[in-house]
């Protein structure tokens, strides 16, 4: 919320200024408070780190992503499957601690798993990979504090 609440102030801030042509943006008297919310911004934000981000392996090998989502919120990390010039596809969410799996359609537990080993820290497993697999996979969560899901993407 306070995110939002900054990214307004400063936006009608600017507008103001430009309005009444007094340039740039960052006037000597806006200049704080826009500092402060970009900060404030940048605090509060879950910032979310997928290793490795380019991974080959020969077909039939287990893949395992890594993806750390710096800060627990109590919400689902989702996983996407992206083939190129295609929509996403929904592939399985999963709740830390109660070890919850949802399987988008088209994907099962007999191939594809994912499981935690903290709060912060989510595997995504490809059992017995295929041709197929090859894609870009994205991590998604819940961000409360700016209340929007954050995503990071890799190669497979």
């Amino acid at each position: 919320m306070l995110g939002i609440l900054c990214t307004l102030l400063t936006a009608l801030t600017c507008k103001i200024f430009i309005h009444s042509f007094h340039a740039p943006c960052f006037h000597a008297q806006t200049f704080p408070l826009t500092f402060l919310c970009v900060l404030t911004d940048v605090d509060a934000a879950i910032v979310l780190t997928q290793t490795p981000a380019v991974h080959s392996v020969p077909t039939g090998q287990e893949v395992v992503l890594n993806c750390n989502i710096q800060r627990y919120d109590g919400n689902y990390v989702s996983w996407y499957k992206q083939v190129p010039g295609e929509a996403p596809q929904y592939v399985l969410s999963f709740l830390h601690g109660v070890n919850d799996l949802d399987f988008g359609s088209g994907f099962s537990s007999d191939r594809f798993n994912s499981k935690s080993s903290s709060s912060t820290e989510y595997q995504f497993i490809i059992k017995r990979s295929e041709t197929g697999d090859s894609a870009q996979y994205y991590c998604q969560t819940w961000d409360d504090s700016a209340s929007e899901a954050v995503s990071q993407w890799f190669t497979l």
